[in-house]
């Protein structure tokens, strides 16, 4: 696989919904990069080992997650199970 971060070019995308750096995750996307100041929060090995369809880890320290496959499909429950989060509606 390519690496995905590249691919994305520079599409800009928020930290959080409301595009404002976060102390924690408060949902799960098809794609996520956790920051070092996240990775710290987190754990390196516990994000390393998330239940994601593919794991990367960033030149700089960060730590990118691609939930699964399809990016126009439905996913994520093992994620938000694994990050305790609430099950989307």
């Amino acid at each position: 696989m390519p690496r995905v971060v590249k691919e994305l070019g520079s599409y800009p995308i928020p930290a959080s919904q409301a595009g404002e750096d976060v102390s924690e995750i408060q949902f799960v996307s098809w794609l996520s990069i956790f920051p070092p100041s996240l990775v710290d929060t987190y754990g390196r090995e516990r994000l390393l080992s998330a239940p994601t369809w593919h794991v990367e880890e960033l030149d700089d320290g960060s730590i990118l997650l691609v939930g699964w496959e399809d990016p126009t499909g439905v996913g994520g429950g093992d994620l938000r199970e694994y990050f305790g989060l609430a099950a989307e509606e």
